[in-house]
């Protein structure tokens, strides 16, 4: 089983019970995505790697800094970490050992399916020559209706996994509908919900990716409803970062 499944195999064990999270053994991911060009390029969108074998997404925010998703990581040793980093396409990027990760210690903890699933992770040596991610405000929210990107190396469509990411543009959602599609299982405090046409969308394999607009990260894709990509009637849902920032920065000092 590869491990970005077996991640979330364990993480939505408990969560499967009630309700109906996407599972790892059919997952897809970017459905209906476009390829990321520029393979030479550098980007701050890093891949995680457990044993080597590619796990999670995660954003760049600072030289020596990852946020992802905590189900990510949460039973992962530093030891046994690492993350790829340097040009989109994963053959190319170059191994940073990690010093440490740090769970958001209310992870799980509702309210709501995943409440606060962010971690930070902790390079042992910086990156360079890649520009970071800019973090937003405290609270500074995410404008309903504003176009959002999401991109990843999760499998495609048809069960390949690419090795330069797809991304898919998706729209920010309000928080009440957001709720009502997911029969309030999110909460407006800590998630982001965002959609594209049905076809396209985030599943399986791109937890941790970044949503970014304007070079800043508003959020970390967390779960979606199977089968993917169902269009606005049931969106997918991230960690908020504006909602978090004020962790981050007493973890971080960003």
């Amino acid at each position: 089983m590869k491990t970005w499944r077996k991640r979330i195999v364990r993480a939505t064990a408990v969560a499967l019970l009630a309700f109906a999270v996407t599972p790892a053994s059919d997952a897809t991911a970017v459905v209906g995505g476009e390829e990321v060009t520029g393979g030479r390029t550098t980007t701050p969108l890093v891949s995680l790697r457990e044993h080597g074998a590619f796990a999670c997404g995660g954003a760049l925010v600072a030289r020596d800094l990852v946020l992802t998703a905590a189900h990510c990581v949460a039973d992962i040793t530093p030891a046994d970490l690492t993350v790829g980093a340097g040009p989109a396409d994963r053959t190319r990027q170059r191994s940073h050992p990690v010093a440490g990760v740090e769970v958001h210690e209310d992870f799980g903890k509702g309210p709501g399916l995943y409440a606060h699933d962010l971690a930070l992770v902790r390079l042992a040596r910086p990156t360079t020559g890649i520009r970071p991610l800019a973090l937003p405000p405290a609270h500074a929210g995410t404008p309903a209706g504003r176009a959002i990107r999401l991109a990843g190396w999760g499998l495609t469509e048809y069960g390949d996994q690419p090795v330069r990411p797809r991304a898919v543009t998706e729209t920010v959602l309000a928080d009440v509908a957001c709720e009502a599609a997911h029969g309030g299982r999110t909460h407006r405090g800590t998630h982001l919900c965002a959609t594209a046409s049905a076809g396209r969308g985030a599943c399986g394999g791109d937890s941790g990716s970044p949503l970014v607009a304007s070079g800043i990260v508003y959020g970390l894709y967390s779960w979606s409803v199977k089968p993917c990509g169902q269009g606005p009637a049931v969106p997918d849902v991230a960690t908020s970062v504006p909602a978090h920032r004020q962790w981050i920065a007493a973890r971080s000092g960003l």
